[in-house]
């Protein structure tokens, strides 16, 4: 998100003064809280200014000030910036787009690519200029690729792209929000790195449902940026914090600001934001929710894990995946075993059911596999240790062997304490 010179004085200036929160800032400046919120959080992810999260109040230190916010400094850099645009914003996903769309991300949609190889209808939803449009249409020869963008500037660029490229007779490209394109019947909705733009994220994905075929698949690919952009940035992700708190604002707001703000607000934490728009979407409830991984996401095990999420859990797993379980009433010699997602499912959702709180206390990730500890707990304190370990195929578990033990007795009533 863009700030002009004469703004950024004005606002550098102010934080000069002492800390201020987006709201001071924002009436102290006669602009908009929302804006100047993601602002301050995207210039806190780059160390450009510092946060307080207890408060959420900024201010400039003494080293920031002298490089920001002086300009009879000798180290004044402001006039040096590049303001982020489009194009850029192209550039930096398209390397992404290039290695891992239909070598990684599509092709762990067997049922997909089968539909794309013999002909299909496509709708690439947030197109831009194109990039992952084109990936596609050079991929797949047996059909038209239709783009969708809100933004008619990128839309005329992406037909001219589309010529250059040698894919204008595959794909066409029209001006359409997420929650306004036209036609359905699609085989496959593509969303890369633009649902966390749409200012109206929930009213976009019913839109989505409703354009797939009854078999179609929504594909969503979304950056792994870190969502608080609380304290100091996540190592290695910077970049990605900072265009995450930035772009996504001048996308978001001017569309659906009521919305947005009403969504990032209730519930905080940003990954259930997520799963509240997927709960809000009819045709998704009490379903399990379809993910793609090309590599293994501990953090996510541990938080499905520990929130008690049995849908995030499932979706780790491999459609023939396969769980052995070792307790007391299953031995080594005959273990539990459960074959398939469905058998899975069932064996998470009476884990998840049980009141009892559950801590990942070691998770170890290596080439190829995964082991954790969990440590569950009854109210009446009865404590039950799980060590799991699991071999990965593809970025999903497709083999775990479960052992778990109590310090309670137990009865033969109630075989499956955890």
């Amino acid at each position: 998100m863009a700030v002009d010179h004469a703004k950024l004085d004005v606002f550098m200036g102010q934080l000069v003064a002492g800390p201020s929160t987006s709201a001071e800032l924002a009436a102290r400046t006669g602009t908009t809280e929302r804006y100047v919120r993601e602002w301050l959080r995207g210039q806190a992810a780059g160390g450009h200014v510092t946060s307080d999260p207890p408060t959420w109040s900024f201010s400039l230190s003494e080293e920031q000030a002298f490089a920001l916010a002086r300009e009879d400094s000798s180290a004044f850099i402001p006039g040096a910036f590049q303001v982020a645009t489009a194009a850029v914003t192209e550039r930096f996903f398209r390397p992404g787009y290039a290695a891992n769309l239909v070598d990684s991300w599509l092709s762990a949609l067997a049922e997909v690519t089968a539909k794309l190889a013999a002909g299909a209808t496509v709708a690439d939803v947030g197109c831009g200029h194109g990039a992952s449009t084109f990936l596609m249409a050079q991929a797949f020869v047996n059909f038209i690729f239709v783009g969708f963008d809100y933004h008619a500037p990128s839309v005329a660029r992406a037909t001219r792209a589309a010529a250059d490229a040698g894919v204008s007779e595959r794909s066409r490209f029209e001006v359409a929000s997420a929650s306004t394109y036209l036609r359905t019947g699609y085989d496959l909705v593509a969303s890369f790195d633009c649902l966390h733009d749409t200012g109206d994220p929930v009213g976009a994905a019913k839109h989505v449902r409703q354009s797939l075929a009854s078999d179609g698949t929504w594909l969503i690919v979304e950056p792994y940026a870190g969502g608080s952009g609380r304290g100091q940035p996540e190592p290695g992700r910077p970049v990605l914090q900072r265009l995450d708190a930035g772009l996504r604002a001048g996308v978001a707001v001017p569309g659906g600001r009521t919305r947005s703000r009403r969504a990032g607000r209730r519930g905080g934490d940003e990954r259930r934001r997520h799963r509240r728009w997927f709960q809000q979407v009819p045709a998704y409830q009490g379903e399990s929710i379809m993910t793609t991984h090309t590599t293994f996401d501990p953090a996510a095990l541990s938080r499905a894990i520990e929130e008690r999420d049995a849908q995030h859990q499932l979706a780790l797993y491999s459609d023939d995946a396969e769980v052995r379980i070792i307790d007391r009433f299953n031995p080594p010699r005959s273990p539990r075993i459960l074959v398939g997602k469905d058998a899975i499912r069932i064996w998470i959702e009476d884990v998840v059911s049980r009141d009892m709180t559950h801590r990942v206390a070691n998770l170890v990730v290596g080439d190829g596999g995964v082991a954790l500890t969990e440590e569950c707990r009854y109210p009446d304190g009865t404590n039950v240790l799980c060590s799991c370990t699991a071999v990965l195929r593809g970025g999903l578990i497709s083999k775990q062997s479960v052992v778990q033990v109590w310090d309670d007795p137990v009865t033969p009533a109630d075989p499956t304490p955890r």
